[in-house]
């Protein structure tokens, strides 16, 4: 043990004097960490809420970027400056998850299901020419995520289209920020299918929430259904789109030998389900995975690292 803390204090010892600055005061690392946050006055946070105006969110967002941005921002003419332009994703979804032992005021209140809503930026560009500033390396992952609404509450159709129509006239009344921006401009684009039908009203999944065209009328090229324009600003979300690949790819393999999309006949179900647990069988024997199979309490075993 003596042996080890002396090796680690000559390593210390070794490392400051190549590099002093490399262990900073942690009192200036409490003073710069304060600094990634917004001002608390734009924050509100409750029982069941917790909520940040989006005009501070952003303002805080562009003025960190610009900072990490100094020495290329500094290269720019005034024009250019008054021309930058900051392009976001933001949506929202819900989760379930366990419950925590607490008491709320209201008895009606749990904390079992959590509805968040939330931004990433993806570009910084300058309008006037279209030069790059800054582009999010990883448009995917949480590390630029910025949560604008957190709320207990259960992910249902009305909650969806309240909370998309809360952030889209929050952010139609976006001003400019400290530093001249030209504009921001925020995409809904991080959905998933659910959030996607509660915004156009389709009641069933098996319908199409851009041509309204069943299942069954896909077979029957002839037959078009009328696209409704407004759905394109979904874009082409990449939001569970392995996971449901692969599930697509489940359900033609347990049906192959019916060939038909739905099963009338007892026999047809019995032969689907006969082949559905072979298929499960081989996952679980030739690569230990667990396939098509219900967890406890939400959703199944179909999870990213199964579907990659």
């Amino acid at each position: 043990m003596f042996i080890e803390a002396d090796l680690s204090k000559r390593q210390y010892e070794i490392i400051r004097s190549y590099n002093p600055s490399m262990y900073p005061c942690y009192s200036k690392i409490q003073e710069v960490k304060k600094e990634c946050y917004p001002d608390k006055e734009s924050i509100t946070v409750t029982e069941t809420l917790a909520d940040i105006k989006l005009q501070n969110l952003m303002d805080h967002t562009i003025s960190r970027l610009l900072t990490d941005l100094y020495e290329v921002v500094k290269t720019l003419d005034e024009e250019e400056r008054n021309a930058l332009e900051l392009i976001c994703k933001w949506g929202c979804d819900g989760a379930q998850q366990a419950q925590f032992k607490q008491k709320f005021v209201c008895d009606s209140d749990t904390s079992a299901n959590l509805f968040q809503s939330s931004l990433i930026p993806l570009r910084l560009i300058c309008s006037l020419n279209g030069k790059i500033l800054w582009q999010n390396p990883t448009p995917s992952s949480p590390r630029y995520c910025r949560p604008i609404r957190l709320r207990f509450i259960k992910e249902t159709a009305d909650v969806t289209r309240e909370e998309i129509s809360y952030i889209k006239d929050a952010s139609k009344n976006l001003n400019k920020t400290k530093v001249q921006m030209k504009e921001n401009t925020m995409m809904l684009t991080m959905v998933d299918g659910k959030v996607c039908n509660s915004v156009t009203s389709t009641s069933s999944t098996m319908r199409c929430y851009i041509c309204g065209l069943t299942s069954k009328d896909f077979n029957c090229i002839q037959k078009k259904g009328t696209v409704n324009v407004e759905t394109f600003e979904f874009g082409l979300s990449i939001l569970h789109a392995q996971i449901r690949f692969f599930e697509a790819v489940l359900h033609l393999a347990y049906k192959l030998p019916v060939q038909k999309w739905q099963l009338r006949s007892d026999e047809e179900k019995e032969k689907v389900k006969l082949r559905k647990l072979a298929i499960q069988s081989e996952f679980k024997s030739k690569m230990g995975l667990i396939v098509d199979v219900p967890k406890a309490n939400f959703g199944n075993t179909n999870d990213g690292n199964t579907s990659r």
